[in-house]
């Protein structure tokens, strides 16, 4: 059996990621792929990149993707999304879309992978269930 390394290269601050102080927010970028489901924190107004290969930030080795497919940029109440030209396109509620705004928790699909933002807030943990 094959082992598929991480290679996402996202260069946020993971220190503190989880405790949060009242009134404070933070979003976790959910990438659901055919090897499982990878969390990556995602910083307020810094763009994430989503493909299949290096330079993206946030790397899926899946052929469905393009090697830079997608960029994401949370801006406090919604998130910005915006495909990169790829081949398989970026779809928000069932539509293929150039640019939109997306509710945390509404589903991106690229491909054959799934994206979702989950924002928490204070006393809870980064994703329903689990601590920070």
């Amino acid at each position: 059996m094959t082992r598929i390394e991480d290679k996402t290269t996202v260069d946020h601050d993971f220190e503190g990621v989880g405790q949060l102080a009242p009134g404070e927010r933070q979003a976790s970028l959910l990438v659901y792929h055919r090897d499982g489901v990878k969390v990556v924190p995602l910083g307020e107004g810094r763009p994430a990149v989503v493909g299949r290969a290096w330079p993206a930030d946030v790397v899926v080795p899946d052929l469905s993707l393009s090697r830079q497919h997608v960029k994401l940029t949370w801006t406090g109440d919604h998130v910005e999304v915006e495909d990169l030209g790829s081949t398989n396109g970026t779809r928000v509620a069932g539509e293929t879309i150039r640019e939109a705004r997306v509710a945390p928790g509404e589903s991106i699909v690229l491909g054959a992978v799934t994206l979702s933002v989950n924002v928490a807030g204070a006393g809870q943990g980064l994703i329903r269930g689990i601590d920070g």
